[in-house]
């Protein structure tokens, strides 16, 4: 699903119109991203969670010429399931 998917989809779900809807997304999209940048942690109860963690420097290969390279560390999002919505997606 896409962001106009989504805003369709939530259109219909919630009774709004589709520029309430969109206003909605992109309210929701730009307060998430607000607080990953601030590196805070956003838990939404039987949904999930989003983080921000550091991923370690490691050594990798080039698929070209094979040759070791470093590769740094650095920040990354990472999102976590509710139990919840683990059980509803394996069910």
């Amino acid at each position: 699903m896409n962001k106009a998917e989504l805003v369709k989809t939530l259109s219909k779900h919630a009774n709004l119109t589709l520029a309430e809807a969109d206003a909605f997304v992109n309210a929701f999209i730009g307060t998430v991203t607000h607080a990953l940048a601030k590196k805070d942690r956003v838990n939404l109860m039987g949904y999930g969670a989003w983080k921000v963690t550091t991923r370690k420097a490691r050594t990798g290969i080039n698929p070209l010429t094979k040759k070791p390279l470093s590769i740094p560390a650095k920040q990354v999002v990472r999102f976590g399931a509710s139990l919840i919505l683990k059980a509803l997606i394996n069910h």
